[in-house]
């Protein structure tokens, strides 16, 4: 299993190799609502990761576990005069970002080698949704299946 300390290292370094300006960690939706409350404007776009649970998969002789990890790129909402150019250039900074971060699970990170969530990224999982007015924020979410 993923310990928390790896996750928290590997958000960081998504946050380092994009333009992400924030990182925030949480296990449940009502979390991240009080979270989100004391993220400043200018700590946006903001990497939302959640810490997964675990599935065990395979037999006695050959377990191990799988995880699906989900993580949103987001963006504050614009006051409610946001005009529909604004909301589709926060939606495609947003995507440029989580596509950003799609290619490093598929590839790793260049400078390093010693990350180990690219070897037990399952490929075909990757899935990105739009996220519109999601707790005040519109982006992207990510998610991927993790065995280890």
């Amino acid at each position: 299993m993923i310990t928390i300390a790896q996750l928290a290292a590997f958000a960081a370094r998504l946050k380092d190799n994009t333009d992400l300006n924030h990182v925030i960690l949480v296990t449940t939706e009502s979390e991240l609502t009080k979270k989100l409350q004391s993220v400043k404007a200018e700590q946006f776009p903001i990497l939302v990761v959640v810490i997964p649970s675990y599935d065990a998969t395979g037999s006695r002789d050959g377990l191990s576990m799988m995880a699906q990890l989900i993580m949103f790129v987001l963006k504050k909402d614009r006051a409610q005069g946001a005009t529909e150019t604004n909301q589709m250039a926060d939606m495609e900074e947003t995507l440029a970002i989580t596509n950003s971060i799609a290619g490093f699970l598929l590839n790793g990170f260049a400078d390093y080698e010693d990350c180990i969530f690219y070897q037990g990224i399952q490929p075909a999982s990757i899935h990105i949704d739009p996220e519109y007015n999601y707790l005040g924020c519109s982006g992207w979410s990510l998610g991927f299946q993790i065995k280890n």
